[in-house]
């Protein structure tokens, strides 16, 4: 068959009304599937997905709304513990007294020749403000486990 027979089967194709509404049809059903698959499917699952971060968002914004509520409430609890603070921070002693403290327990054990095992702070004690020592120290009991003889427990 030669061309120009082939193009004239195609013009008689398209002037056949039956034909050519089976030729519009499936065009049209062509792309309505192309559509549907390249468009409409894709952009589904998008807007699930976009749906579903902003549930998420919302959920998150209202936790966070409701502790930016509670920002004063906290804000004066730290105020009231900074002031807490204040007071007792007086009755601890320094690292630099612990750190001397230290070591002149393990001095005076040493010439004692005694090993302490432990030493292990007590229950603070309130200071007594009448005292008239309240001003330089404060009273810090502590608990040494030490292990030795008699003697060289006296000595310590």
């Amino acid at each position: 068959m030669k061309l120009p027979d082939k193009i004239e089967k195609i013009k008689n194709f398209v002037v056949d009304p039956a034909k050519r509404m089976y030729l519009v049809s499936g065009s049209l059903a062509l792309a309505a599937v192309l559509y549907f698959t390249c468009f409409v499917i894709p952009l589904t699952g998008a807007v699930l997905i976009l749906s579903s971060d902003t549930n998420l968002l919302e959920k998150k914004i209202s936790i966070v709304s409701g502790k930016i509520t509670e920002i004063p409430r906290m804000t004066k609890k730290l105020a009231d513990l900074k002031a807490g603070l204040g007071k007792f921070s007086k009755s601890f002693p320094a690292q630099k007294e612990i750190t001397t403290l230290l070591e002149s327990f393990a001095l005076m054990a040493s010439k004692a020749d005694i090993q302490i095992l432990s030493i292990t702070p007590d229950e603070l004690k309130p200071l007594v403000i009448d005292s008239v020592d309240s001003e330089y120290y404060s009273e810090m009991p502590i608990k040494i486990t030490a292990k030795g003889g008699y003697h060289q427990m006296a000595r310590f």
